[in-house]
């Protein structure tokens, strides 16, 4: 397939998708659906390139990942320039945006230059549960929307009524959000940061 968005629409509950390493511009919706989604292939995606990743740009149309209704794994991502803005499909998670019972798993993946006019610049998880394992959130912006009213909260992450498990081999830093929680902003649900 030459995007992911294709091998998502056509790949069967419980697949892997193997992913080549180089730059894919797309926004990707994933729905009612098991997937697991591995980069840092070759381009023949026979073999693991050492260290290698695979980035992911919405070019700023819009969320990177929307996940609804799904559980998915995300490994050897690098998560990028994703916006939630009016224009997009709702003002939230410019990188991420996982909700509806969702369970995501992101592993050595980076997310960063992604922004969101309300929550989550980084990532949202509204009603979902979401671990961040070995992964680097940074450099998001949760910026204020005057229409609707939405103060800018959660510059790397905002949880809504979420499951929030973020390993201590992880890191977030230098996000900023115009309201609260330049990292993190949580409301109801749990946040836990572990070993």
């Amino acid at each position: 397939y030459v995007t992911i968005s294709n091998a998502v629409k056509t790949a069967w509950s419980n697949d892997v998708i193997l992913v080549s390493t180089g730059l894919y511009t797309e926004a990707i919706n994933i729905t009612n659906t098991t997937l697991t989604i591995l980069g840092g292939y070759d381009h023949d995606c026979a073999v693991k390139l050492a260290g290698g990743k695979s980035i992911v740009s919405a070019a700023e149309q819009g969320s990177v990942f929307d996940i609804t209704e799904s559980s998915v794994v995300l490994r050897d991502l690098l998560i990028r320039d994703g916006s939630a803005f009016p224009m997009s499909v709702s003002f939230y998670g410019g990188g991420l945006d996982v909700r509806d019972s969702s369970t995501v798993i992101a592993e050595y993946c980076e997310i960063f230059n992604n922004s969101a006019l309300g929550y989550g610049g980084g990532v949202y998880v509204n009603n979902a549960t979401l671990s961040l394992m070995s992964t680097k959130v940074y450099s998001n912006r949760a910026e204020l929307a005057t229409t609707p009213s939405l103060a800018g909260m959660g510059g790397g992450l905002a949880a809504n009524n979420a499951s929030v498990f973020i390993h201590s081999d992880s890191d977030m830093f230098a996000n900023y959000a115009h309201g609260l929680g330049g990292a993190v902003f949580a409301n109801a649900g749990t946040t836990t940061v572990s070993d």
